[in-house]
């Protein structure tokens, strides 16, 4: 597929403008899950055929189901959400029962949140389950025109990496706490190549991205299971632009740490968009009619 850098006609500094007022719209589909200590886990907030749940890395929710209780990290400010495992309905999409998780074989989950009182306080902390039934016909148009090229430049995975997760002891109403800051993370890179697997029809995306200098994590472990954002520029008269964000992929693999035109980078990999509108879809779709049937 051909790639355009797609760079807007239009200053630096405008093009920054826009894409950091474009990172709400991506904060509010977030979800970050954590074990306890730097043990967080990424997950992009979603739905699809009446489902509400985290879609994620499926190694990573096979991670952190198998904790009785897990802690979802859902505002700003301190706060403390443990939630049990059995609020979960695990959907493995694509799941190999002989090879399990390998970088050879698919590696994606759609966690269903089953406590409705959990998903009120969701909603009402302005979180938001990203659309995946509406948004696949904008995708199609978008990512799945030949005739219309994606741009390379404006591409962003969004999670929570542990090398910036901060612990500190704490006297809360006289008892020792350990507090927990798990940051939320949205990092610009740039794509490099799309290409589907022929052997299961799923496909994957692979982002360079800055590792170890100014704000760029040493490491992205944490970030599996993250969204993969594409931030489309769009404009009616070539002068004005808006920039509307499309989840594109979910991380699922980091490469070590390499030297490109003088830049420490790694290579992010993850599922594609026929991965998730899809394969992950198809599978909710089976479920849903399983269901109905019963």
């Amino acid at each position: 597929m051909e790639i355009k850098s797609g760079i807007p006609p239009i200053p630096t500094e405008e093009i920054e403008r826009l894409l950091r007022e474009s990172a709400p719209e991506i904060w509010r589909h977030i979800a970050i899950i954590s074990l306890g200590g730097n043990q967080a886990f990424s997950g992009v907030f979603a739905k699809s055929f009446g489902y509400d749940g985290i879609l994620t890395a499926a190694h990573s929710a096979e991670q952190f189901l198998t904790d009785e209780r897990v802690a979802l990290a859902v505002s700003e400010e301190s706060h403390r959400l443990i939630v049990s495992s059995t609020d979960f309905d695990h959907v493995r999409v694509g799941y190999d029962e002989v090879e399990g998780y390998t970088n050879s074989q698919p590696d994606l989950s759609f966690v269903i949140i089953k406590n409705p009182d959990l998903l009120r306080l969701i909603r009402n902390l302005k979180l938001s389950f990203y659309d995946l039934d509406i948004a696949a016909a904008g995708v199609k148009e978008v990512l799945l025109n030949p005739e219309k090229p994606f741009a390379r430049f404006n591409w962003s995975v969004a999670g929570c990496p542990r090398a910036q997760v901060e612990i500190a002891n704490q006297l809360i109403e006289g008892q020792a706490r350990e507090i927990i800051t798990n940051p939320t993370a949205l990092i610009q890179g740039s794509l490099v190549e799309w290409y589907s697997d022929p052997a299961n029809n799923f496909d994957y995306l692979k982002l360079y991205l800055g590792s170890g200098f100014e704000e760029f994590p040493d490491d992205y472990d944490g970030m599996s299971g993250g969204g993969i954002w594409y931030q489309m520029f769009l404009t009616e008269d070539g002068i004005n632009f808006a920039v509307k964000p499309i989840l594109a992929g979910v991380a699922r693999w980091q490469s070590a740490m390499t030297v490109k035109d003088g830049y420490k980078i790694r290579c992010i990999t993850g599922h594609a968009w026929v991965s998730i509108y899809g394969h992950v879809r198809r599978i909710l779709a089976e479920k849903r009619a399983a269901e109905s049937r019963a």
